[in-house]
């Protein structure tokens, strides 16, 4: 089996030890072709789904392994198991806490041309398995003067506006099961929109979409909540 392209981090020397600007640029690297493809192609594929892993992994190992976090501090929210058996990370930190470590947000395209039934399942297991907060997905928009506009293999609209229906749809149920082990938590909210005198939508941290009523407060304050229940569209939550 062939790749596409990929990227491989290859150090100029032998070393043990990374620095926290040299895992940030790793995160630059990773996510290189995905910045690519939107600004060549004006639009994005699943090609990045193993860049984006990989970045997931990174990012959150220096938040809960390496003590790089500015609001964690030196402290270690995980321990990786013996990596000759499973190796995966476990945290060892309070629910709570493990709530606020880190959330992720992408968007997906379907139908891009080339996109096979396997390569559309394998992206929906793929977003199931991070456990994105919110994915926006579209269907690929066939553009006159792009390149992919002649690429082969072009999908069917009916193809793509169904697999589009599916990927919401797990999207949705993926960001309940996310949105549901935050709730009793606190966390800051700053107040954009009102909906009425009292009443506003905001977003917390970790850009969770929040509606709470703020009597006294004004657009561009941040309060303290305490999350609730999902209610569809955002999460209700009331002032500590």
């Amino acid at each position: 089996m062939g790749a596409l392209g990929y990227v491989m981090q290859v150090p100029e020397e032998e070393k043990y030890l990374n620095t926290k600007k040299e895992l940030e640029a790793m995160l630059v690297g990773y996510l290189g072709g995905r910045a690519a493809e939107e600004l060549v192609f004006d639009t994005v594929t699943t090609g990045a789904a193993n860049d984006i892993e990989q970045a997931t992994k990174v990012a959150r190992a220096m938040i809960t392994q390496y003590g790089m976090s500015d609001k964690f501090g030196l402290m270690g929210l995980a321990t990786q198991e013996n990596q000759y058996l499973s190796g995966r990370t476990v945290l060892n930190c309070g629910d709570d806490t493990a709530t606020e470590v880190v959330s992720f947000t992408t968007d997906c395209i379907c139908g891009f041309p080339g996109e096979t039934q396997a390569d559309f399942e394998e992206s929906c297991e793929f977003l199931k398995k991070i456990g994105f907060l919110k994915v926006h997905v579209f269907p690929y928009s066939r553009r006159s003067g792009t390149p992919a506009y002649d690429f082969p293999e072009q999908v069917h609209e009916r193809e793509k506006q169904e697999r589009s229906r599916v990927m919401n749809g797990i999207a949705e149920e993926v960001r309940r099961e996310v949105l549901a082990a935050y709730v009793g938590t606190e966390d800051d909210v700053l107040l954009e929109t009102p909906l009425s005198g009292t009443l506003f939508t905001g977003y917390t941290r970790l850009y969770i979409p929040v509606v709470v009523s703020a009597p006294g407060h004004e657009s561009g304050q941040i309060v303290h909540v305490t999350l609730g229940e999902y209610d569809g569209e955002r999460v209700r939550a009331a002032l500590c």
